[in-house]
């Protein structure tokens, strides 16, 4: 990020006046030569938007583009030497105990990398992760960072399916990749449509690529059958049911390929389940007891990370 020039003190009777302010400055001179160190606003839901605001501006400047700013998470993405771009995720502001915590367990965004390192060399469909890192500083706090490659031209695919509802893709293919990452020994955990990236190439079928697996865990073996991999078959069908409907449901958990009758009895399980808290904490902790469980059981073998 570029450093700012310029120092100066603005008081704002209100955010609106301060955005104004901001724009009007930014025509005279680049938004990077701003630097804001004290701003008074009326209350503290527009100090955040107000924060928000200025770093969107300065991102904005160089050649990062933000994509979304949050009290606590920061991502934005910038060009790499080879032409592609980076996609860089920050978890900031964390707890005065975190570094004591990552004694006992990975980093978020470690756990995250090693998963999607492996489901990469297993060639699945994934956000090819390039590197993490964690530390602290002054504008940040304790903060950790995953930078991964931008998969180009795809967008969520909740949104996709929110902009074209009666034009949807068929999403068997999608299961064949859930599949795929089971295989892996990978339970991703929060397996939702808005973790699911899709691209739809001219004239090719749509392609689906996992990204976000912050709450994922990994196993030494594959895990196609467990209530893990269940789980996350099932939470994609209640997410995709948030959006549209799920009347081909069976055709595609189909593409899963667990036969006809591991098909009906998988779909028999989607009545009672829910993605609402609590339910899904007590998921993730099963999840999270099985994968310590298999560790200390069965180590995970050498060369599977």
């Amino acid at each position: 990020m570029t450093a700012p020039r310029d120092v100066r003190l603005v008081r704002a009777p209100s955010l609106h006046a301060y955005q104004r302010h901001l724009a009007a400055v930014s025509l005279e001179q680049s938004p990077a030569a701003i630097r804001v160190t004290a701003v008074l606003v009326p209350t503290r839901a527009a100090a955040g938007q107000l924060r928000r605001t200025i770093e969107r501006t300065v991102l904005a400047s160089g050649q990062q583009a933000l994509v979304k700013a949050e009290e606590r998470t920061l991502i934005w993405v910038e060009p790499l030497p080879d032409g592609t771009r980076a996609y860089t995720k920050m978890y900031r502001r964390r707890g005065l105990l975190d570094p004591v915590r990552h004694r006992f367990v990975p980093y978020r965004v470690e756990r995250e990398y090693r998963l999607l390192e492996r489901l990469h060399a297993g060639g699945v469909p994934c956000a090819e992760p390039l590197s993490w890192s964690h530390g602290r500083n002054r504008r940040h706090g304790w903060h950790e960072i995953l930078v991964t490659r931008e998969i180009p031209s795809a967008v969520p695919l909740k949104d996709h399916l929110r902009a074209i509802p009666g034009g949807a893709p068929d999403l068997a293919p999608l299961f064949g990749v859930a599949r795929r990452m089971h295989a892996c020994g990978v339970a991703h955990g929060a397996f939702y449509a808005a973790n699911v990236m899709i691209s739809v190439p001219a004239g090719d079928p749509a392609r689906f690529h996992v990204i976000d697996l912050a709450h994922g865990c990994r196993f030494a073996t594959d895990i196609v059958g467990t209530a893990p991999a269940e789980y996350d078959v099932l939470d994609m069908l209640r997410s995709v049911e948030r959006v549209m409907p799920i009347d081909d449901r069976e055709r595609w958990v189909a593409g899963y390929g667990l036969g006809m009758g591991g098909t009906r009895r998988l779909l028999a399980k989607l009545e009672g389940h829910r993605l609402e808290r609590p339910w899904r904490h007590f998921r993730r902790m099963e999840t999270d007891t099985r994968e310590f469980l298999a560790r200390v059981t069965r180590p995970t073998r050498a060369g599977r990370r």
